[in-house]
């Protein structure tokens, strides 16, 4: 090799390594305290700046989305923040300060987290500990969270969460408005949520429907569904019906849905995986290939442009959209012609994802969570967002 080489490959390592060290130094520079935050006590003064005049006082559990950090003369942390109040008649964003110590960040919130369940406005997340979060728009009591300690598992349902809590206790949040007819979850051993409410799978076959539905005979509705999904050991809930899975990797369609779509889910094999929308339903192969199938009263395809996906390890079923998660941690997702199209390229080291109507989380592998959409976090957009954590 030449002189003139080496020196021309001496500085293309130079440059080589140049360009990581910025790489790294801005990932490490990239603030903490950039994110989502909890307020912790009633009655917090959202300042128009630090120590300033008084703009709204917010109440514990408030969701506010921190972009800045100021220190006062007297050394006490303030955090910039935004803040979504909802007004007599509208719902608008407020600016201000808030003390340090009157927050918890996002990046003390979201974390040892196991898995996590959304949809609509609502973020469910189970901790290593046992306790659960529920983030988003508290509009019909799906964060009613506060008691639940201990909980191995934990769904996310339209106007429903819910967990197993010891014991293999069920326990729901729901407006009992909605719903006319609340199984006896005992025995349960697997929860899901999705668009129509929520459902569970127990150790000897049989399954238990909460679902929101408008059908003349409700009650033998949800007795053929229960008799059609018996032996299934996995579930997901759409619009009106119920996917099944079966140990032995093929899965089933119950509900009031149109016999086309039955029939399509049917031919289903070797799945392991199984993700529901509204008016779609999703399956993930063993060869990390993915397979939708659609209401025929659907307005739009979109839902379904998995033809290319491959490596696929994870799936979820967003009200109009699908999301994967790729063996390398990264995820892909459909277009949303319904919506809110959600950017997820810069979404790394993913272990699972759920989404809801505006938002993806992911968990990453590391137990940590983080979001991604137009609105950024479930519920904030539709007016004042909350977090609350069990005790």
């Amino acid at each position: 090799m030449s002189t003139k080489e080496k020196v021309k490959r001496y500085v293309s390592l130079l440059l080589v390594c140049f360009f990581l060290a910025v790489s790294i130094q801005v990932l490490a520079d990239e603030p903490e305290y950039l994110g989502f935050a909890r307020v912790l006590k009633d009655k917090t003064n959202l300042r128009k700046k630090p120590g300033g005049e008084l703009i709204i006082k917010l109440n514990r559990d408030a969701a506010v989305y921190v972009v800045d950090k100021e220190t006062d003369a007297a050394g006490m942390t303030w955090y910039r923040v935004h803040y979504n109040h909802n007004g007599i008649n509208r719902a608008y964003s407020l600016d201000g300060f808030v003390r340090g110590d009157l927050l918890e960040l996002s990046s003390s919130i979201f974390t040892d987290i196991v898995a996590i369940s959304a949809e609509g406005c609502t973020l469910l997340c189970l901790r290593k500990d046992g306790r659960v979060i529920a983030a988003g728009g508290d509009y019909f009591h799906e964060l009613d969270v506060l008691d639940w300690t201990g909980a191995t598992e934990i769904a996310s349902g339209n106007l429903i969460s819910a967990a197993i809590c010891p014991s293999g206790v069920v326990t729901t949040s729901l407006d009992p408005r909605f719903f006319s007819a609340v199984p006896d979850w005992t025995g349960v051993v697997r929860l899901v949520g999705g668009y129509s409410g929520a459902a569970g799978s127990r150790s000897d076959g049989t399954v238990a429907l909460c679902l929101l539905t408008d059908w003349p005979d409700e009650e033998g509705m949800l007795r053929q569904m229960e008799a059609e999904l018996r032996g299934a050991t996995d579930l997901a809930v759409g619009s009106g019906f119920v996917v099944g899975l079966w140990e032995d990797g093929r899965a089933a369609v119950a509900g009031g849905i149109p016999d086309s779509m039955r029939e399509a889910v049917s031919t289903w094999q070797d799945v392991v995986q199984i993700a529901a929308g509204v008016y779609h339903a999703v399956g993930l192969k063993t060869d990390g290939t993915v397979v939708v199938v659609l209401r025929p009263e659907a307005l739009y395809e979109s839902q379904c442009g998995v033809e290319e996906w491959a490596g696929i390890v994870a799936i979820d079923a967003g009200m109009y959209n699908t999301v994967g998660v790729r063996r390398d941690g990264t995820v892909v997702i459909t277009d949303n012609d319904m919506g809110v199209q959600i950017d997820v390229s810069s979404m790394r080291n993913i272990a699972q994802v759920a989404a809801g109507e505006a938002f993806v989380a992911g968990l990453t592998r590391d137990g940590r969570v983080i979001f991604r959409g137009d609105y950024l976090f479930p519920g904030v957009y539709q007016g004042e967002g909350r977090i609350v954590v069990s005790h």
